[in-house]
């Protein structure tokens, strides 16, 4: 009689903290439920986080979340919560070195996994299937670009091509590309695939389904009025 073979192990999920400083989206807990059931790679728990002071900078008459110096602060939070990455929702205007009116952003650094989500400005309701596909499409944009730049230094965000591609830089801020049904194209599917494997792919296909608008509004395309700003990040 043979012996049985062991079955393979499942990879541990990586465990990802979300903190709404601003108590933005009263159905958090339920959306990250939710996204835990759609995908086994990812482990999805509200956290409680406190901003750090000196981390706002003013120009042009508005203050603004500078996010490097808010994550270089926030950099051990993730090891104190127990978690590989803190995911912070703000309802500030945000910018980084490089640019202003963003609302998402990511470290792409190990020693530092923050990802940074930004909602001001951005035309979204607190609760309903647009806030929880958008937040759900901002997580995975964050998730997946950070993971990149784990692996390689080259930029992920591309000007051109399919905007229902969550790494679309999406400079218009067209609520489209942030709140409806988003797909990596096959471009970006390709290098995630070479560079995390099929299995966390599947899981940020799943995420992003998570919350399918069309399902809702009868299978025609998202219409949303878009908010002005001059650069952004999905």
């Amino acid at each position: 009689m043979s012996a049985k073979r062991p079955l393979p192990k499942r990879a541990a999920r990586a465990q990802v903290g979300i903190a709404d400083l601003a108590r933005f989206f009263p159905g958090l807990e339920g959306v990250l439920g939710h996204l835990n059931e759609v995908q086994d790679r990812f482990a999805f728990r509200e956290v409680e986080v406190t901003s750090p002071l000196g981390v706002w900078v003013r120009e042009e008459g508005r203050s603004y979340l500078y996010a490097e110096l808010f994550a270089e602060k926030l950099k051990d939070k993730p090891r104190s919560l127990g978690v590989d990455f803190l995911g912070c929702i703000t309802n500030w205007w945000m910018r980084d070195d490089k640019s202003v009116n963003i609302y998402g952003w990511w470290s792409g650094d190990r020693s530092v996994p923050i990802l940074l989500l930004s909602t001001a400005g951005l035309p979204l309701p607190a609760e309903g299937p647009v806030a929880e596909g958008a937040l759900a499409n901002l997580v995975v944009a964050g998730l997946a670009a950070q993971m990149l730049g784990y692996e390689s230094s080259a930029g992920v965000l591309h000007e051109t091509g399919p905007r229902e591609c969550p790494f679309f830089y999406n400079p218009e801020r067209a609520i489209e590309s942030i709140g409806g049904r988003l797909r990596f194209d096959a471009r970006c599917k390709k290098r995630l695939v070479g560079a995390l494997g099929r299995a966390t792919v599947r899981a940020f296909d799943g995420l992003l389904a998570a919350y399918d608008i069309r399902k809702v509004v009868g299978g025609k395309p998202l219409r949303v009025s878009v908010a002005s700003g001059r650069r952004s990040r999905p």
